[in-house]
């Protein structure tokens, strides 16, 4: 038995022969058993399923017999997958404990098949750890089958923004190794479930792919197609020891339960390790096919080869191209953090905070005492529900783990029995030290980049800050007589760079704000960062939409005519009435 042959075993249960009661693992009877599940009952199906695929684990069955098993059940185990994420898309996390299992559950199909086509590439290969002749597509196809769940296993892993499972890596590593020892990691298998032919050389290599690519960075819906996306650009990836020292080349160091690495701290260059991944062909396919592109086009093509075509937004191309062609360098030095910030999540705590802990009527009412229109849809943040009295915002410390002058790296943990942060990527944070002297707290702003949520429930996330100084405002939309529209939450952002001399250069709003109205009413408290300021009303034309994020639109401003006293637009005596005496 070869070394790597061995390492096939890794953390493999005891196997046992099968005795009456057992499942019966003959293709008849699997076929049998699979048409009599209850399809219209989802979670006693999906409990037989991984049951099924966790007693032909544990027991003794000829390889030959197991893969055409397995090659039957992991038809309806992907359907049952497919309807586990659509249940958990757009969700916030940590996960509430009924989608929490649901994840899981996805996790548990991946894990049990990768297992079993393991099992079965090891029995075909037993006991020298060589290939038969005539068993060779057999173990090429036990090998691939084992490559695209364990990728399939992180995939899950991603989606619920979960570091991957313990194992999770060093199992495609042992697999890949030994299928390469016996010459066979570019032979292609027919694959329905992939839609393509697919070799192990191409299954591992979108493991790694999808790993450079951060995928704790987008969105669920994004992550879906980033993994379509890598899949298709896998092939084009340089594999092996000869490929350190190339372009965007990163080490992959197989003896560890490790990737390539998330983050850039994460990483090594392509030529310290024992074998390397080289991007340089990748980035040159996607960059000729978006070069390709006839102007104003806004969605791209790609294709694996003899599988369906993918089409998705450039820009979401090209964030994946950006991130892989940076190799793993920052625009700015890091510094340690260790100490803590407050923060609040979402646009609706973070006004909340800004206005001075008022809710949006009172403060519209304190600065115009006028009759004000409220938005049903200006909701808190995307994924807060109930009544008014649970909308009120908390401010939640968060352990700074690293900061650079774009942002930081942070940690929200869970504090003694308190409920666990709740988060997303694209999500608005809101963040300022813990004690101002007396003073209001000077609250930066930022947005979620990317997220990883541990096994304790805390939350390691990278934070992109879009202002150091933001100012609560209230928002209309002005309609083509310039009458108001409802009024909606608005947050004012000061340019992060000390050279541009605007006050206030970009605008917060809800995600279902008008994207393209021609002119925008803020009414605009008195403000804390400017001396002497004035409550106001101000109307703003040449607003243009500069992100689309989900949760919030960004818009880029004019210079504001910002009045230095005085109050325009609005009812002084009013305001006067609604000030304490």
């Amino acid at each position: 038995m070869s070394e790597l042959h061995r390492r096939l075993l890794r953390d493999l249960p005891d196997r046992r022969m099968s005795k009456a009661g057992d499942f019966n693992t003959e293709a008849r009877a699997v076929r049998a058993w699979v048409d009599a599940l209850p399809l219209a009952n989802f979670s006693a199906t999906a409990r037989m399923l991984v049951e099924a695929l966790r007693a032909m684990n544990r027991m003794r069955t000829a390889p030959a017999e197991r893969l055409e098993a397995l090659e039957i059940l992991r038809v309806p185990v992907n359907q049952l997958a497919g309807l586990v994420e659509k249940q958990i898309i757009g969700a916030s996390f940590p996960l509430p404990p009924q989608r929490t299992e649901l994840g899981t559950l996805a996790q548990k199909f991946q894990n049990e098949l990768a297992r079993g086509y393991r099992i079965a590439l090891y029995d075909f290969c037993a006991p020298n750890g060589s290939a038969p002749m005539l068993r060779r597509k057999q173990v090429t196809t036990a090998a691939v089958r084992a490559l695209i769940h364990g990728g399939a296993r992180l995939h899950r892993a991603y989606l619920l923004y979960r570091t991957p499972p313990p194992g999770a890596w060093q199992e495609l590593h042992d697999v890949y190794r030994f299928i390469a020892s016996l010459g066979l990691d570019h032979r292609a298998v027919d694959d329905a479930v992939v839609g393509a032919p697919i070799t192990a050389m191409t299954a591992y290599t979108h493991a790694l792919l999808l790993a450079l690519a951060n995928p704790y960075h987008f969105t669920q819906r994004e992550l879906i197609e980033v993994i379509a996306l890598t899949a298709a650009f896998a092939p084009y990836c340089e594999f092996g020891a000869g490929a350190g020292g190339a372009l965007a080349a990163y080490a992959v160091d197989a003896d560890n339960d490790s990737g390539p690495g998330y983050l850039p701290e994460e990483r090594e260059s392509g030529n310290q390790g024992l074998m390397s991944i080289s991007l340089a062909k990748v980035l040159d396919h996607v960059e000729s096919q978006i070069a390709s592109l006839p102007p104003g086009l806004r969605l791209v093509t790609f294709r694996m080869r003899g599988g369906p075509p993918i089409q998705v937004d450039i820009d979401l191309t090209q964030r994946l191209v950006d991130g892989w062609s940076s190799a793993g360098e920052r625009g700015d030095i890091r510094l340690p953090g260790g100490y803590e910030l407050q923060s609040v999540i979402g646009l609706h705590d973070l006004h909340f905070m800004l206005s001075g802990n008022l809710d949006f009527e009172a403060f519209l009412r304190r600065i115009r005492g006028t009759t004000i229109h409220l938005s049903g849809s200006d909701t808190a943040a995307s994924w807060v529900h109930g009544s008014a009295e649970s909308l009120r915002a908390q401010a939640m410390p968060a352990r700074i783990i690293d900061q650079g002058f774009g942002g930081y790296r942070l940690l929200w943990e869970r504090r003694g029995s308190g409920e666990a942060v709740k988060a997303k990527v694209g999500e608005l944070v809101g963040l300022a030290l813990p004690d101002g002297g007396g003073l209001p707290p000077d609250w930066m702003v930022g947005v979620i980049r990317w997220m990883r949520v541990d096994d304790e429930a805390r939350i390691d996330a990278g934070i992109a800050l879009l202002a150091r100084r933001s100012l609560a405002v209230g928002i209309s939309a002005l309609d083509a007589s310039a009458n108001p529209l409802s009024d909606r939450r608005g947050i004012l952002l000061a340019p992060i760079r000390a050279d541009d001399t605007a006050v206030y250069s970009s605008l917060l709003a809800p995600g279902l704000f008008e994207r393209d109205a021609g002119s925008i009413r803020l009414t605009l408290p008195e403000d804390p960062h400017r001396w002497p300021s004035s409550a106001c009303s101000l109307d703003v034309s040449g607003a243009g939409l500069m992100e689309s994020a989900g949760a919030y639109l960004r818009f880029t401003l004019p210079a504001l005519d910002l009045p230095d006293e005085g109050l325009s637009a609005v009812n002084p005596e009013r305001v006067a009435e609604d000030e304490p005496a």
